[in-house]
């Protein structure tokens, strides 16, 4: 069976057939490329395996990840199944975020921002902060953008920010 194929199979919560297509691929440049296009088609239950599959990735610290940066960022503005955007945003908290890629993302992540969606909502304070950790120049911004949120957001939002707070000494007010 192809990666498509197997990726079309996922019924969007067993994730043990994920994890045996995972187990089947090698973890090389060409299979991440390969579930990149995977990520950015419009069936958004594609979108959802292949991410999930490199979060895994990313969790145990494959290398090709960090490597790879922006075209998660690329993937993201592409994306719209909420489990693919949790994912990538997932991703993209963990990994210094290239100035480049961080200014082709903050309109995408000021849009999701506003998404009913309380945990991509969650996870785009962790992604604007690994911004700010490497533009001390969006600090003030952040800072600003997460006592709003704070403020006002469901208990998923605030939890989140506090774990932001905690892990980045700027962002307390």
């Amino acid at each position: 069976m192809s990666l498509y194929a197997a990726l079309r199979e996922f019924d969007g919560k067993k994730t043990a057939a994920l994890e045996q297509v995972d187990a089947e691929l090698t973890r090389d440049k060409d299979t991440l490329g390969e579930l990149l296009v995977a990520a950015e088609q419009t069936d958004e239950t594609m979108q959802s395996a292949s991410t999930w599959i490199l979060k895994r990735w990313c969790d145990e610290g494959e290398p090709l990840i960090a490597k790879s940066i922006p075209k998660f960022v690329k993937a993201l503005r592409q994306v719209t199944a909420w489990p693919a955007r949790l994912h990538l945003l997932q991703i993209l908290s963990v990994h210094p975020i290239p100035l480049r890629a961080a200014k082709s993302l903050k309109p995408v992540l000021n849009d999701l921002l506003i998404q009913d969606n309380k945990f991509v909502r969650a996870w785009c304070f962790s992604v604007l902060a690994a911004i700010a950790e490497t533009d001390p120049t969006y600090r003030d911004h952040v800072r600003s953008v997460l006592d709003n949120a704070e403020a006002a957001d469901s208990a998923s939002v605030k939890a989140r920010i506090r774990h932001v707070r905690k892990r980045y000494d700027w962002a307390t007010s």
